[in-house]
């Protein structure tokens, strides 16, 4: 039997305000109740309705996926005190990004001390649109002069919003306000509105604490902006700005997680998250920009957070039907969110949209609805993902060893170690060099970086431009080096490893000395092409792989196949798509950076097999796997007796 009379039931039920975001009270659940509870249940959801929109900026509405990028920020915050982090928020058309991104400025500007803050945007037309008119919208009542709407035109006090826009596309405004402890300080700073047709001379002089950029900003704007946030993104190295941030990161974990008990944190909170940060917003229509690439070039997609798109999925032609929400560019200080048009609850643009996408190409339908502008159907390895990843603790150690090295001229050489398991799997266990591990104390950095322009492939990075001036016997040493790495790397975590190895001190009569134990390879490999390249070797003139066999510590080396880069990449292709006793035949150690962009990145210009000219920045990492897979690598046992050899009928 009802607790509720049923006609107040009902009453109350159809009275309750509609909202797209505040699911209405079921008219069950109306009726479980006393009237003064229903009343409550009643009253309680309609507020919630009117603090929306009496108070946006501690009460607006966000989207569940902003919870996510927002922790994921905070983690970025807590690993990185001190340093500029940049938040790119590539969404679908008509999403809401210009919303939650006012919000989260508008938190910063008041309650930051001495705030300094530029706005970004394409012309004049597009700041008032997508940048001022949302940023009034959620200024507080009294930062805005109170009722009134007007404060005194002093010297540090310029604030007036008329005609759609502030006047002069800038304000500066004080004011005392109280943090989530309730703690009073003087909050409030400098707001200016900047275009891309700016020169970026003219952000010379500025410190300023946070940037928040709309639309298609060039790149070189954003390296620029970047100068003019550092010396106010030390503030968050500050005991009490970490302890703050500390204490959201936890709250943040569990509005990520859906958690409905939990509430929004407080709009100082939210600010001082934002302090050192490049905000940028973008619907990335006009494709694979420079931009773009700075952000999503080698960017890994974890798996937890891809889901499939059902505008994708039985698509002819999709091999992939998955979208991503998060991505990590290889810089750590680099963040990357995905904002679908579903997202926007407040105006649904989704539903009308998504009946269109029916007679749009896969590439339209990742970029209007799901702002993913990513090369996946460009890269020439798309189908490499999280399951082709793999850690020291999981790598074989029953395993045969091969070694591949492809020499430069000026630059380093590129020398990467595989371990084959007795399912023929290929594993990297490493590569040199690469970012970590140290070269006379000093780390290179990566070998190929997201391109500032348009090249598909990348810039090359510190550790491609590096001359080492290094002699054939320093690569020598270098080889053995990493060959004693791998067996300490593996005893550091997990069981030692087992195939072939030699124990005992290497000297050289220069001094140099190694002592350890080494892995030896089945077979060591060199670059066909350089193998073979004429040199001199004590007064005689021979090639560099016979020259190899002069130096001390030789290393017998074989040359590597050399064949057409479309059957290397067949071969690549191949072992990502084998599957062997569930792993797939080809898989890279976390650590072997350089080669991790390489597959996530690497791209052929249409219809053509091979890169541009002077656009190879990441290929030097690319052609160890074909070497290596092109070698027939396999398991050898050399702990039993080899079996006869065959010798005919």
């Amino acid at each position: 039997m009802p607790l509720l009379d049923p006609q107040l039931a009902t009453a109350l039920h159809q009275r309750q305000t509609p909202s797209p975001v505040v699911d209405p009270i079921p008219l069950e659940t109306l009726l479980t109740h006393t009237e003064t509870t229903a009343l409550t249940l009643y009253n309680a959801r309609e507020e919630v309705i009117q603090n929306m929109i009496d108070y946006p900026l501690e009460c607006a509405w966000v989207p569940q996926d902003w919870w996510l990028f927002l922790h994921e920020l905070s983690l970025k915050r807590i690993a990185y005190p001190g340093a500029v982090l940049e938040l790119y928020i590539s969404g679908g058309i008509r999403s809401g990004k210009s919303f939650v991104c006012a919000m989260l400025i508008v938190s910063h500007l008041i309650y930051t001390r001495k705030a300094g803050i530029f706005c970004l945007s394409r012309t004049d037309n597009t700041s008032q649109k997508l940048q001022q008119k949302p940023i009034e919208h959620f200024m507080l009542e009294e930062f805005m002069g109170g009722s009134s709407g007007k404060i005194a035109q002093q010297r540090n006090q310029k604030l007036k919003f008329s005609g759609g826009k502030f006047t002069d596309n800038k304000l500066e405004r004080y004011l005392t306000v109280l943090d989530e402890t309730a703690t009073p300080f003087k909050g409030g700073g400098e707001l200016e509105f900047r275009f891309f047709s700016q020169e970026v001379e003219s952000y010379r002089g500025y410190a300023l604490t946070t940037v928040w950029s709309d639309e298609a900003i060039p790149v070189n704007h954003v390296e620029a902006l970047y100068d003019r946030l550092v010396s106010r993104a030390v503030d968050t190295t500050q005991a009490a700005h970490r302890q703050r941030i500390l204490i959201l990161e936890r709250q943040l974990a569990r509005l990520a997680a859906g958690d409905p008990t939990t509430p929004r944190p407080h709009p100082a909170q939210l600010g001082a998250l934002m302090h050192g940060v490049h905000l940028i917003s973008y619907t990335p229509e006009e494709g694979y920009t420079a931009t773009v690439r700075r952000y999503l070039d080698g960017a890994h997609r974890p798996e937890k957070h891809l889901h499939i798109a059902p505008e994708l999925d039985g698509k002819p032609g999709v091999t992939d039907p998955r979208v991503p929400k998060i991505a990590y560019p290889p810089d750590p200080t680099r963040l990357v969110g995905f904002l679908h048009t579903s997202a926007n609850k407040i105006v649904d643009s989704y539903t009308e949209l998504s009946r269109k996408a029916a007679d749009w190409d896969e590439r339209t339908i990742r970029i209007k609805l799901y702002g993913d502008a990513a090369q996946a159907d460009e890269r020439l390895y798309h189908s490499f993902s999280d399951r082709h990843l793999t850690t020291w603790e999981h790598l074989p150690r029953i395993a045969s060893l091969y070694e591949v090295v492809d020499p430069g001229g000026s630059k380093p050489w590129v020398i990467t170690w595989w371990l084959v398991d007795p399912a023929g799997r290929s594993y990297l266990a490493q590569e040199w060099p690469t970012p970590g591990w140290r070269v006379d104390g000093y780390d290179l950095g990566p070998w190929a970086v997201p391109s500032k322009g348009d090249k598909l492939n990348g810039d090359p990075g510190p550790a491609q431009k590096t001359r080492l001036a290094w002699s054939r016997a320093h690569y020598i040493k270098q080889i053995w080096e990493g060959r004693k790495r791998l067996i300490d790397k593996l005893a550091e975590t997990g069981t030692p490893y087992q195939g072939r190895t030699q124990t005992g001190p290497l000297t050289w009569t220069n001094g140099w000395t190694l002592d350890g134990t080494f892995a030896l390879p089945e077979t060591s490999l060199m670059d066909s092409r350089f193998a073979g390249a004429p040199t001199e070797s004590k007064g005689q003139h021979t090639t560099v792989l016979e020259a190899m066999y002069d130096e001390e510590h030789a290393i017998p080396f074989d040359p590597a196949a050399g064949v057409s880069l479309d059957e290397g990449d067949t071969m690549i292709n191949t072992a990502l798509n084998t599957d062997l006793l569930g792993l797939p035949g080809l898989l890279i150690n976390t650590e072997c950076q350089n080669t991790l962009f390489t597959l996530r990145t690497y791209t052929l210009p249409p219809f053509r097999d091979h890169t541009s000219y002077k656009d190879e920045a990441c290929k030097d990492y690319r052609d160890p796997i074909a070497y290596h897979l092109l070698s027939n690598p396999r398991y050898r046992d050399r702990t039993t007796p080899a079996a006869p050899a065959w010798s005919g009928y």
